[in-house]
């Protein structure tokens, strides 16, 4: 059987990769720990924002969604 991965992803004509460190590290290993708020899922969450920014933007890229 196939195990479920976690991940962000966006439908899009043009794929962008961010890599983010959203959790902290864990006592024990293969788990994750609590989240890192500020340099962590904010960046993620900041990731996101321009994504959608430059989607909703008519311009160079017009008629071409990014995820």
């Amino acid at each position: 059987s196939m195990k479920a991965l976690n991940f962000s992803y966006t439908v899009g004509d043009i794929y962008l990769a961010g890599m983010f460190d959203v959790h902290k590290r864990s006592l024990s290993p293969f788990t994750c720990g609590d989240i890192k708020t500020l340099h962590g899922f904010l960046l993620l969450e900041a990731f996101h924002y321009a994504i959608e920014q430059v989607n909703s933007k008519q311009g160079q890229f017009k008629d071409i969604l990014r995820g």
